[in-house]
């Protein structure tokens, strides 16, 4: 009975051990990367407004995107000129593309603001030639549990065995 009960209390602590945790706020955000936690982002495209030069009118489509926030950088009120703190990161993955049957680069660069903002740039990229095959920016804001923002954070606890980590 002593094994069952000890089973059954380290089982209960090590689920909650790997449960994601809402990050809901830019503050929070900041805290995890700084302390090394394990930071994932998903976008709800649909949540979001996307920029259209002159009318902001484009329809949204329901596609959402994710990436996990492996390297980034921080810049504090006024470091170079910028009226609001933020943080920003990017990524790009090589892709067999839908439709037009090609591979392109899907790069995608989040930048997110002290006032819980957040613009997302995306973009195919030609592989060889580097050109812009297609761009798209929205302005997205920071779900915190209450309110239905178009972009999402979570951190995971890490167990110090990271797959860049020297040693």
């Amino acid at each position: 009975m002593r094994w069952f009960l000890f089973l059954f209390h380290c089982s209960i602590s090590f689920s909650g051990f790997c449960q994601p945790e809402m990050i809901g706020s830019f503050t929070d955000l900041m805290g995890a990367l700084k302390s090394g936690h394990e930071v994932r982002v998903v976008i709800h495209y649909a949540q979001c407004r996307q920029e259209a030069g002159d009318a902001d009118t484009t329809p949204v489509p329901d596609v959402s995107a994710s990436l996990k926030i492996d390297t980034w950088e921080f810049f504090s009120r006024n470091a170079i000129g910028n009226p609001m703190a933020f943080v920003v990161f990017s990524e790009y993955k090589l892709i067999s593309h839908p439709k037009k049957e090609q591979y392109l680069y899907n790069y995608g660069k989040i930048k997110v603001f002290e006032n819980n903002t957040a613009t997302v740039d995306a973009r195919y990229i030609h592989p060889r030639t580097f050109r812009t095959m297609m761009k798209q920016q929205y302005q997205c804001t920071i779900r915190d549990g209450s309110t239905a923002g178009g972009i999402e954070f979570s951190k995971y606890e890490t167990d110090g065995y990271e797959d860049n980590a020297e040693g």
